[in-house]
């Protein structure tokens, strides 16, 4: 962690980050995402999220996925698949992870 400056005054070093700030959020204001888009992804969300909730519920043996792997490497390893609570959690992960991905490349600016 960068310590602050001990030569600029406290006031100085507070007012140019005030203004960084400022500038991301004059940058960010121009940003949009088309409502047909946006309800089409959170439909789509809604959609998967309730799906692996209701595998969950209704058989958690299911939620392992027959012990296979995940298709992300990061979740590859037999404990991920041989725990159900832990075959959720990561196919969760990478359903928030996919939605905010087609988040960020829906936006338009």
């Amino acid at each position: 962690m960068k310590r602050p400056n001990p030569r600029i005054a406290p006031e100085a070093q507070a007012a140019a980050f005030g203004q960084a700030v400022g500038e991301i959020w004059k940058s960010m204001s121009g940003l949009t995402m088309p409502m047909p888009a946006l309800s089409a992804m959170q439909a789509d969300y809604l959609k998967e999220a309730t799906g692996l909730w209701n595998g969950m519920v209704e058989s958690p043996a299911s939620a392992k996925g027959n012990g296979a792997p995940l298709a992300d490497r990061r979740f590859a390893a037999d404990d991920w698949a041989g725990n159900s609570a832990a075959a959720f959690t990561a196919q969760n992960y990478l359903l928030n992870a996919r939605t905010l991905m087609q988040l960020a490349d829906g936006v338009e600016g």
